[in-house]
C-alpha cells in the first residue's frame, strides 16, 4: 500500500513540473525581434508590488524610454497575483520593458536588467537609437571601483566597446594581463553618473 501511494505522489509531481513548465515554454526569439515587435520599449525600475486579493499591481519608474511614448514617466501593470506563467520584480529592480498592449511577457525578452546589459547594443539599433561617444572620464570614474580588486592593472584597462545612448554608458573590456573581462551599465541621475550594472569575471 505504501509502495503505491509513492508511486501515485512521484507521478503527481511529474505531471504538475511538466504542467508549470509547459505553461511557461516560449518560442525561442532575439533581443533584436522582441524590440522590433513591441509597440513600446523602455528601461524601468519597479516600484513596490502591491497584492490585493488574486490581483497584482506594480508602478514602474520609466528611466529612458527606447521606443513608443517618450512623455512617459510611469508603466503601471495589472495582473493576476499567481498566474501560469510570469516574471516577479522586487521594489528597485531595474528592467527593460517590452510591452504591446500593458502586459510584460517573460516570452518577449521581459527580464531582470542584469540578464538584458549585453543586449543593449542590439535593442538600441532595433529601435532606431543613436549611439555617441561617451564621456571618458564617467567610465574611469566608475572602472575605479568596479574593478578596484586590480587597482595596480588599471593603467593596462582596454575597451573593446564603449557607446552613450541618452542617459546610459555602456563600457566593456578586459585586463589580459589579470585574465579578467568586464563590462559597466552607467546612468545619469542627477546629473551625476551612477553604475547600474556590473560584471566583472576571471577568465
Amino acid at each position: 500500500m505504501r509502495s503505491l501511494l509513492a508511486l501515485f505522489a512521484v507521478l503527481f509531481v511529474h505531471f504538475s513540473t511538466v504542467d508549470d513548465a509547459s505553461a511557461c515554454s516560449c518560442v525561442k526569439s532575439t533581443p533584436t525581434k522582441n524590440a522590433k515587435e513591441a509597440k513600446r520599449v523602455f528601461l524601468a525600475k519597479a516600484g513596490k508590488p502591491v497584492k490585493k486579493g488574486d490581483a497584482l499591481k506594480q508602478t514602474f519608474t520609466i528611466l529612458q524610454t527606447f521606443k513608443g511614448d517618450a512623455k512617459a514617466t510611469e508603466f503601471v501593470f495589472d495582473r493576476p497575483a499567481t498566474p501560469p506563467c510570469a516574471i516577479d520584480f522586487a521594489e528597485g529592480d531595474l528592467t527593460i520593458i517590452f510591452t504591446t498592449g500593458g502586459e510584460i511577457d517573460p516570452c518577449h525578452g521581459n527580464a531582470p536588467f542584469a540578464s538584458q546589459a549585453l543586449d543593449l547594443e542590439a535593442i538600441i539599433r532595433a529601435t532606431g537609437g543613436t549611439m555617441n561617444k561617451p564621456q571618458r572620464k564617467a567610465i574611469e570614474d566608475a572602472l575605479a571601483t568596479v574593478l578596484a580588486p586590480y587597482k595596480r592593472a588599471l593603467k593596462k584597462v582596454s575597451l573593446d566597446d564603449q557607446y552613450n545612448t541618452g542617459n546610459l554608458i555602456f563600457a566593456s573590456g578586459k585586463i589580459a594581463s589579470e585574465g579578467v573581462r568586464f563590462h559597466v551599465v552607467l546612468f545619469l541621475d542627477n546629473g551625476k553618473w551612477t553604475v547600474i550594472d556590473k560584471s566583472v569575471v576571471e577568465t
